[in-house]
């Protein structure tokens, strides 16, 4: 064929469409309770630090290494032009919708039925995603964590790989809770921004999204004798603390041998799948939610009643 022959644009259309929801790479690595309690007892240093500045309610500094590393930060026009952190006059501003800064409800031990009340701000309280928020920029977690601040109207090109994310982990929740993707669409529908014009970009990401969850789902599922938990939180004690960690693995299924797998759903614009799962065998959040759910026990949100 001629170098000189112009592409079939159908035929590239389609590659475009097969390449956002054909890739999907899965690895596997054991995990040790010692392991994981290794990792947990040296995060619960940066649990301890956290808790000490939520208690001394100052805006900490920023790091300014990570504003633009590895992405730009959410945070990055607003802060730079007000680095004291003084969120309480700044425009576009709403109150954060991360569903783990709720108050959730949990037993301490198997022999003691007391139920514990977990609140942020309250309680000593985290998350994975905050210590690696913390670790990351002390005043981006004082915003999102401390404040329950993040921004609002941010444009659809700078939100569109989150979007894409929350979408495949919604499609992926649904086959595990529900056995079906039926309402997707509906739920789909609420994540987006009423800002947003780009509706054809929209429904193009809902609709690669559905199929791609599912696959990812049908992934983490092959070969198991059954699913022992999808979406649910742990919560446990960071050793040599008093810091409680809660967290939520995507799903958690047993194999045929009794082993426990633990799946975590992630997304990514790199081309090299390999390389991305591989790096992530360092990446501490697998770790803690093995603490957790070896060691820790189930933790409920109570429900806010307007």
């Amino acid at each position: 064929m001629s170098t000189d022959t112009p592409p079939n644009q159908e035929t590239l259309a389609h590659f475009e469409a097969r390449d956002r929801a054909a890739w999907i790479y899965s690895t596997d690595f054991f995990v040790t309770r010692d392991e994981a309690k290794g990792v947990a007892t040296e995060l619960a240093e940066i649990a301890k630090a956290i808790r000490g500045k939520a208690k001394a309610g100052n805006p900490p500094p920023r790091n300014l290494w990570a504003c633009s590393t590895p992405f730009p930060c959410d945070w990055k026009e607003l802060c730079h032009a007000n680095p004291e952190g003084d969120i309480e006059n700044w425009w576009g501003i709403e109150k954060n919708d991360y569903d783990g800064l709720a108050t959730f409800e949990t037993r301490k031990s198997a022999k003691n039925y007391n139920k514990i009340k977990l609140q942020r701000g309250v309680t000593n309280m985290v998350s994975p995603s905050e210590l690696a928020c913390f670790s990351r920029c002390p005043r981006k977690w004082y915003f999102e964590y401390a404040k329950l601040a993040q921004r609002k109207g941010l444009p659809f090109a700078k939100s569109r790989a989150r979007f894409r994310g929350n979408l495949i982990h919604l499609s992926a929740e649904l086959m595990a809770k529900e056995g079906s993707t039926r309402d997707f669409e509906v739920y789909a529908r609420e994540l987006v921004d009423e800002s947003w014009d780009d509706h054809d970009a929209i429904a193009e990401d809902i609709s690669h999204a559905k199929g791609t969850g599912m696959t990812m789902y049908q992934a983490a599922t092959w070969d198991m004798e059954k699913i022992l938990h999808a979406e649910q939180r742990f919560a446990v004690v960071m050793p040599g603390s008093k810091v409680w960690l809660i967290n939520k693995p995507d799903i958690v299924t047993q194999t045929k041998e009794g082993l426990t797998i633990i799946t975590d759903y992630k997304t990514t614009s790199r081309p090299n799948l390999v390389t991305v799962a591989e790096e992530y065998r360092s990446n501490p959040a697998l770790y803690l939610y093995a603490w957790a759910l070896m060691s820790g026990n189930t933790a409920e949100e109570i429900p806010t009643y307007v």
